[in-house]
């Protein structure tokens, strides 16, 4: 079994796809830096080289060029952070505007109809994330009185990102079930 772990690490360092990216020294040394790091999880161009200034300030001039090239051979890729991430918050309950804001603080646009194509290949609807949401806090506030039970839903979903009127709607037909 490590024979053969072995045997791939050596098929990857030998790759010919990492051989024909032309680098210098110092831009090999990052380019490994930043494949060492995608090697554990997708980052965002913005998130990968603000980690890389960070941890190697004296070449932050050799990044750029750097990650251009991790994103020509196809190592690094906006589109794919971004599947991941919208998948990742839908499946938290986040609502759309607040996943589009979270894509915008790595400069990444993103549209509802983007997160609705996800959402919908996922089988998420909004109306049922909000009822998953209202289930799961209920049961942590379920001895609180009505009202208290109310407005902790209330913050919870808002908090969330979900419109009030949306909110409102799902908290009255919960409760209308309840009683």
């Amino acid at each position: 079994m490590i024979e053969d772990l072995l045997s791939e690490i050596e098929k990857i360092q030998n790759s010919t796809s990492l051989k024909k990216i032309n680098l210098s020294d110092n831009e090999r040394f990052i380019f490994n830096k930043a494949y060492n790091l995608l090697s554990r999880r997708e980052y965002s161009t913005l998130e990968l080289k603000r980690k890389l200034q960070h941890r190697l300030p004296d070449h932050t001039e050799l990044i750029p060029p750097v990650l251009s090239k991790l994103e020509k051979s196809g190592y690094l890729s906006n589109e794919r952070y971004k599947k991941m991430i919208i998948t990742k918050l839908l499946k938290r309950g986040i609502s759309n505007q607040n996943i589009i804001n979270e894509l915008r603080s790595h400069q990444i646009e993103c549209y509802t109809g983007e997160i609705d194509t996800i959402s919908s290949d996922l089988g998420l609807s909004k109306d049922e994330q909000i009822k998953k949401l209202i289930r799961k806090k209920i049961r942590s506030i379920e001895k609180k009185p009505i009202q208290k039970q109310k407005e902790a839903l209330i913050r919870h979903l808002t908090g969330k990102g979900y419109l009030y009127e949306d909110i409102k709607k799902h908290i009255g037909q919960t409760f209308s079930e309840i009683f």
